[in-house]
């Protein structure tokens, strides 16, 4: 039985549909946008994992290639964790993937943009729209990390230098001190990055450059921080289940020698990467969805849409933000001038 939140239209999209389908824009509760959730991402399943497999496929292929290079390393020369070389192909890595990951998640956000407005789209059209504002997107992800990182960090670089520099004066407890305060700002971290994990959103859908993004998004998330929380659960709640399945692989990987770790860590990495492009689209989508029902709560976007589909998108989203105040209204002219019964002036 079709729930009451679903236009006509919203329940044929369960199945492939012969045309676009528009939902229902209307102050949702959290249960229906978890269900909203996995009901676009069933109809359109081979859209959104095909969007997220562009990250997939492209960390797999620099993944493989830095276990082949690791395994020609340890057959020579040995194995040696936390080497120096080993730390820098790790950040190389995370710097290579950074674009296909702000690309795939620009692109998620595009299509169900336009499956939720009642447009079509697919894989390849949705990546295009995107990938000419790549910068915009990568700059978003570096400033989300950097609001998750920065308060630890300014507490437990010192921390690390003082280890070193006071080893063995008995000051070292200032070290640790400051470890703790580093764990104890961890809450913040988690309350700057749901202020700013909006900023996507915004940005692609209201074709808004970065810093207006981030402004956007500290607004859009006033009261749905909550909510943001529970879909980043389930997403975690996801991996975690087929991160199961990758627990025999990785009890071969710690009993094998070193030299025997390569096909277990291929195998491994293939499986990560088919789990990353299956459960990386629910979160990206609850956030959406969380993205538009802030914006029928706090600034009446379902009502501006009700006017029609002449009005173009962005110039919506700046009408809709534009506060009362700076409206300009032409005064009505008033007639001054009075006629007498004969008809002169």
């Amino acid at each position: 039985m079709a729930q009451d939140w679903y236009s006509t239209q919203a329940v044929a999209a369960v199945s492939p549909p012969s045309a676009p389908a528009m939902h229902t824009l209307r102050p949702l509760s959290l249960g229906e946008i978890l269900d909203r959730t996995f009901a676009i991402y069933r109809s359109r399943f081979w859209l959104f994992s095909g969007i997220a497999a562009i990250y997939a496929v492209s960390a797999l292929v620099l993944q493989l290639l830095n276990l082949l290079v690791k395994h020609e390393v340890i057959k020579h020369v040995g194995f040696r964790s936390g080497s120096a070389s080993e730390l820098a192909g790790s950040g190389l890595l995370g710097f290579l993937l950074l674009m296909p990951y702000a690309v795939t998640q620009a692109a998620t956000v595009f299509a169900l943009g336009e499956v939720y407005l009642g447009k079509g789209t697919t894989a390849a059209d949705s990546v295009r729209a995107v990938a000419g504002h790549w910068y915009r997107y990568v700059g978003i992800a570096v400033w989300i990390s950097f609001s998750a990182l920065w308060l630890p960090l300014l507490l437990w670089l010192p921390a690390a230098v003082l280890i070193f520099a006071l080893k063995g004066s008995g000051l070292q407890w200032l070290a640790g001190l400051l470890f703790f305060l580093g764990f104890c700002a961890l809450p913040f971290s988690v309350w700057a990055v749901l202020r700013n994990l909006l900023g996507v959103q915004v940005s692609v859908i209201e074709m808004a450059t970065v810093r207006t993004a981030m402004k956007r998004s500290k607004l859009l998330t006033v009261g749905a921080k909550w909510r943001m929380v529970v879909v980043l659960l389930i997403m975690t709640a996801l991996a975690m289940t087929l991160g199961v399945m990758q627990i025999p692989l990785a009890m071969v990987v710690m009993r094998a020698p070193l030299q025997e770790h390569t096909v277990a860590q291929a195998i491994s990495l293939v499986l990560n990467a088919l789990g990353q492009t299956v459960v990386t689209p629910v979160g990206l989508i609850g956030m959406s969805l969380v993205y538009f029902d802030q914006r029928v709560r706090q600034e009446g976007f379902d009502l501006l849409l009700m006017l029609g589909p002449e009005i173009p998108l962005a110039t919506a989203m700046e009408t809709v933000r534009t506060p009362i105040e700076q409206v300009s209204v032409e005064p009505l002219p008033i007639e001054t001038e009075v006629r007498d019964e004969g008809g002169s002036v």
